[in-house]
């Protein structure tokens, strides 16, 4: 057993620093009366370290084998904790899709669907690593599908959720359902409209999945000599219908879900979420995901992010109990100086924007951005925008007039957002990336970008059934989300000590938000902050 935390220490060859000892102190003060740690950090603290750390020492005060679940958000995260630690001790799972199936020329999502099973396979040896190693790191979804369908793995002392901000999101989503115009065209379904979560729910049932099941029964039928013959060798057009034929089932896995519980209970614990063209069935929040898939895995659990903002909201989210809870906010050790936060109002960026009222309120704005990137004209940077609709019109406005080459993922432009991303990062000369989409999973550090443009506040869409009502609960909530969404947009552009870059929010709808959650907001957040 290992008393002090600090002799857990994970990668001895480094000396941990002052705020990373005083999180695992702390940790080490709030074991054992507590079971969830909130931990805010900011970006450069060096979270990982903190996780493994914490999970090796609660390993050693706890009778279960291996030590932590470490989930993120995103494969890149994966990647950055694989890099980051010995195999020894950190082992990653990712999906089927990502392994080759050599002996079959597929990925392993195929491959395992015929006989025999290829050895060696090598989803099947990651997923024997994954198990046995002391620290697993998995996506949210992956994580969350192995948890709820499989068997592969035992409780562990401690799960850490990375980016705890968007955890929620993913456990509202694991089983969430969705039926969309083009499937019910595929199925033979005749597409209707439905305003109310009744009438979805009745022509799911009695309309959508027997035509459903049908078509599965069809293919099956169709692969038979496949599905049941050793050593089938596949043509590509039967590839391409083996995946069909998987995701298909989940699809109907997915449905049955829903159509299986009592109406009374769909209305009572699912929003009805839909369009002309897509029907989607998702849980109000995310506290029946996390009480019955997540915690049965973990003694302990290590919330992290430099954006909890309020924990206590969280803990109200996911349906945990705030007096099992703690939570330590962590400063900053990057100088305000280095990454000071503009607040340069202009106009109000509402539903209103486009009004021809609006027009100077407009001109102001362009005004505005047009002339930070001429002060900036050396550099690279972002411009936030909410939405596409304000991408669209800022493309169109400055396409002419910034020197900065513009990159953008625009609908109209058919190009892919990563591909853009990678396309923009790649660039060696002045650039601004343009989008509503890249608050987060951006590593924009040094030369990559200088500068961080809010257009508008990113308050969620309420034409989003699912967003509107969780407003409709809680304004701090929605008040809660678009302040993260700031927070981490100005934070793609300062990634060390030794980096430096400004933000400007431009959008006057800011001033309201900022008076509403400034109780909340981190202190290293308002130490940078500037009304110009």
């Amino acid at each position: 057993m290992t008393n002090n935390i600090m002799n857990a220490w994970t990668i001895p060859a480094f000396e941990p620093r002052p705020i990373q000892t005083t999180a695992l102190e702390w940790i080490e003060d709030q074991y054992p009366d507590t079971k969830y740690f909130f931990v805010q950090a900011p970006v450069g603290s060096g979270k990982s370290l903190i996780g493994t750390t914490a999970a090796s020492w609660m390993a050693s005060q706890s009778e279960l084998h291996q030590s932590s679940y470490i989930l993120t958000p995103q494969r890149i995260l994966q990647k950055q904790y694989e890099q980051s630690f010995d195999r020894n001790i950190m082992a990653s799972l990712y999906g089927k899709s990502n392994y080759t199936c050599a002996s079959r020329n597929t990925t392993c999502d195929i491959g395992t669907i015929l006989k025999p099973p290829c050895t060696p396979c090598p989803h099947r040896s990651a997923k024997g690593r994954a198990r046995h190693t002391k620290n697993t790191v998995l996506n949210y979804t992956i994580a969350l599908l192995a948890f709820k369908y499989t068997q592969i793995f035992d409780p562990r002392p401690l799960i850490v959720l990375d980016e705890c901000h968007t955890a929620e999101e993913y456990l509202t989503e694991i089983d969430a359902a969705t039926i969309n115009s083009y499937r019910a065209k595929k199925f033979g379904v005749k597409w209707v409209q439905h305003d109310r979560l009744n009438q979805a729910y009745d022509w799911t049932n009695l309309m959508y999945l027997p035509k459903v099941d049908q078509y599965l029964r069809d293919l099956e039928n169709e692969l038979a000599h496949l599905l049941d013959n050793d050593y089938a060798e596949p043509t590509n057009a039967e590839m391409k219908k083996l995946r069909d034929l998987k995701k298909t089932q989940e699809h109907v896995d997915t449905i049955r879900e829903i159509t299986l519980k009592p109406l009374g209970d769909v209305e009572r614990l699912f929003v009805y979420v839909h369009d002309k063209e897509t029907k989607k069935f998702k849980r109000l929040n995310g506290g029946y995901n996390f009480k019955r898939i997540l915690e049965p895995y973990g003694e302990k659990f290590l919330f992290m992010s430099s954006t909890i903002l309020n924990y206590r909201g969280l803990c109200r989210d996911l349906s945990i109990d705030p007096d099992q809870s703690a939570y330590i906010d962590l400063t900053s050790e990057f100088e305000p100086k280095n990454r000071p936060v503009y607040f340069m109002p202009q106009t109000k960026m509402n539903a209103a924007w486009r009004k021809p009222e609006n027009k100077a309120g407009r001109e102001r704005m362009i005004n505005k951005i047009e002339e930070i990137l001429e002060m900036h004209k050396e550099d690279s940077g972002i411009i936030h925008t909410g939405n596409f609709a304000i991408a669209k019109w800022l493309v169109e406005e400055l396409a002419l007039s910034t020197p900065q080459k513009i990159f953008h993922h625009n609908p109209e432009s058919g190009d892919d957002r990563g591909k853009i991303i990678d396309a923009f990062q790649a660039y060696t000369k002045p650039s601004i990336l343009i989008s509503p989409s890249i608050t987060e999973g951006l590593d924009l550090k040094d030369d990559l970008a200088r500068f961080a443009i809010i257009v508008k506040v990113p308050f969620g869409f309420l034409g989003d059934q699912w967003i509107k009502r969780r407003m409709e609960l809680s304004k701090e909530w929605y008040q809660r989300r678009a302040l993260i969404d700031i927070i981490q947009g100005a934070g793609r552009i300062v990634r060390s000590k030794e980096d430096w870059g400004n933000a400007y929010i431009l959008d006057e709808s800011f001033r309201y938000l900022f008076q509403q959650g400034q109780d909340s907001v981190p202190k290293w957040w308002k130490d940078a902050y500037r009304v110009v």
